[in-house]
């Protein structure tokens, strides 16, 4: 395979997976008080991760300091989230998920692995455990490129 083909596959893979297992479930999804897809993810962040500055909120979702702003701000707002200062470094805040943050996560949680299921439920027996396994391969060998080039915030 060519470097342009390297490239061609990855962006098909991000496109496929994303497409697949996130933006088809977010059309069938109501979400409610005018929240988005990217509030969604910073609460699913926030449940996977726990309390976490606001900057590795925003690397994780690949948006810059300021239009992350907006997003936390609409989350706070909704009594989803709260913003706390650190006690190490007081221009440090972390965002924690609320009660309701966490109850909200939950139940998202749940219907979004349904969804999976039903996705993956589509394959016979041999070839979901094959592409599971495919999967948890992938995920280890990202995490060993993680780990060498140094991307500390993904290393979950």
């Amino acid at each position: 395979m060519y470097p342009k083909e390297y490239f061609k596959t990855l962006f098909n893979l991000n496109r496929d997976m994303g497409q697949i297992y996130f933006r088809e479930f977010e059309n069938s999804y109501e979400f409610p008080d005018s929240l988005n897809p990217t509030h969604i993810k910073t609460m699913m962040f926030l449940k996977f991760n726990g309390p976490s500055p606001m900057s590795s909120v925003s690397k994780q979702l690949s948006l810059e300091k300021g239009s992350f702003t907006s997003v936390a701000n609409r989350l706070i707002n909704s009594g989803y989230v709260v913003k706390q200062r650190t006690e190490e470094d007081k221009r440090v805040f972390l965002l924690k998920l609320t009660d309701q943050g966490e109850h909200f996560s939950n139940e998202f949680g749940e219907q979004h692995l349904e969804y999976v299921k039903k996705v993956i439920g589509i394959l016979d027996e041999s070839e979901q455990t094959r592409y599971l396994d495919m999967i948890e391969e992938l995920l280890k060998m990202n995490r060993k490129l993680r780990v060498a080039l140094d991307i500390s915030y993904l290393c979950t």
